[in-house]
């Protein structure tokens, strides 16, 4: 029968300090039985898992009467009630005597005192348990995080080395937990001891500091440390913590990402390429089909030039007349498709949405004709080129086109086409606008409409517009 605190019996025996005992007359009680009205659930009563219910309101006699005890011996332990002893009637039917309950008590005292030592026993293992429970689960914890860790002593001595850092550093922290910290890690010993002596000696806290150490057999690795003191549960300085974070695979790969960026950068647009590089999904054989504005331009009458220069100053010409086209389309955020041996294709509105795509369009190619004009004049005679250029407006299909090895990041379509046919046509100079086009922008340009012209592969004549430039705002 469990007994609690404000058991009736219990406060007794608390108040008494000796022995509580009852008269045989008195215990015989029947067992108490609550009367009409009484709650036995109360928080105040108690139940015995073996017996009856006792009531809050019951008297010691009749919770003595239930046990089946006579005397009750207090266990007290610097004061405290611990528990006690119950002794029932004595078979000989003869009352305890005064000497029996000096007795007793002299013997509640030592049984007391094996009590409390039980107890203690019992609390030490349960914290002893619950340590070695934590300690298993921080070893985990140490154990399973990718970076590496390191904890000193205050001599600067290994005191754990977890299995991140022995696959970092390649050593076994057999060999290092115990060791000083400058000969246990060799590679970065110097730089470790050091910081470790900062953090002990002064508190410092030192975090992303990164080291380039040779390390037998990896080679040179990208590491990133961080120290602070290791403390103890009074906040008193202990040792070191050293983390150590391998960024030597991410060092690779961003020095890789930015080889092919500045590689792919070459042979085509910025803005294609970092489309491209963004997401592997990009690099996928379609494409879509949306409104784009198309331009073609092309050196004017290059292949008689081509015929009467020699090769090492054609190309060098050449790439002075298509550095300067290149460089209006990309000041107008437009893509770069490809150089066609004299002639540059160009156009807007993909991959990037852009609303004003025929109006930047237009500006490049006025952007483009004053570039070349200016460039002429410091040229000789033989070498002042011209170019016409070609815009038109239209839905066309835009995508990669090609073979999963090779391909373009392109358009295609009538739209596509129309422009080099106005390409075509355009005088030295001369920039052509399709008649979608000039109306996309007839508010923001100044333009003259031509005679209806006739182009390959449309079926009839077509509208075309010569830009002039552009309207004052």
């Amino acid at each position: 029968m469990v007994l609690p605190p404000r058991n009736p019996l219990v406060r007794a025996i608390h108040q008494n300090p000796e022995a509580t005992w009852f008269p045989m007359e008195s215990l015989t009680t029947p067992s108490f039985v609550p009367s009409a009205g009484e709650d036995s659930s109360e928080g105040q009563g108690s139940t015995s898992p073996a017996g009856p219910a006792i009531a809050p309101r019951a008297e010691p006699r009749q919770v003595a009467a239930l046990l089946k005890c006579q005397v009750f011996i207090p266990l007290r332990y610097e004061g405290r009630l611990i528990g006690f002893l119950a002794l029932g009637p004595r078979r000989s039917g003869d009352p305890y005597s005064s000497d029996d309950l000096e007795f007793l008590m002299t013997a509640a005292g030592q049984s007391a005192l094996a009590v409390e030592n039980a107890r203690l026993f019992t609390n030490l293992q349960r914290t002893f348990d619950e340590t070695r429970e934590m300690k298993n689960l921080m070893d985990d914890i140490f154990a399973s995080i990718a970076s590496g860790v390191i904890t000193t002593d205050l001599k600067r001595k290994v005191t754990l080395f977890n299995r991140a850092a022995e696959r970092i550093l390649g050593l076994n922290a057999a060999h290092t937990v115990g060791n000083a910290l400058s000969e246990a890690v060799v590679a970065i010993g110097a730089e470790l001891d050091e910081a470790a002596r900062a953090t002990i000696n002064e508190g410092t806290v030192t975090l992303g500091q990164e080291v380039s150490p040779i390390v037998p057999p990896r080679g040179q690795l990208a590491l990133r440390l961080s120290t602070a003191p290791l403390r103890d549960a009074r906040l008193g300085t202990k040792g070191a913590t050293i983390v150590i974070d391998d960024l030597t695979e991410q060092r690779q790969l961003e020095a890789e990402r930015e080889r092919i960026r500045q590689t792919f950068g070459r042979v085509v647009a910025p803005r294609v390429r970092d489309r491209l590089l963004a997401d592997a999904s990009n690099l996928r054989l379609d494409g879509i089909r949306q409104p784009l504005t198309v331009m073609f331009a092309d050196i004017h009458q290059f292949t008689p030039f081509s015929e009467r220069t020699p090769p090492e100053t054609l190309l060098a010409v050449l790439n002075s007349y298509l550095s300067l086209a290149a460089q209006a389309v990309l000041d107008e955020e437009g893509t770069l498709d490809k150089f066609l041996g004299d002639a540059v294709m160009a156009f807007w509105n993909a991959p990037d949405l852009q609303l004003d795509h025929t109006l930047r369009a237009a500006r490049a190619a006025i952007a483009m004709d004053r570039a070349i004009r200016a460039h002429r004049m410091q040229l000789e005679d033989p070498f002042q080129l011209f170019f016409s250029i070609g815009i038109t407006r239209g839905e066309a299909m835009v995508g990669n086109v090609g073979t999963s090895q090779l391909f373009n990041y392109t358009t295609i379509g009538d739209t596509v086409n129309l422009a080099q046919r106005l390409e075509s046509i355009a005088d030295p100079g001369q920039i052509l606008l399709s008649e979608e086009a000039y109306q996309a922008i007839a508010d923001q340009v100044v333009a003259r409409q031509l005679p209806p012209v006739r182009v390959k592969g449309k079926q009839h004549e077509i509208v075309v517009y010569e830009l002039q430039g552009l309207k004052e705002s």
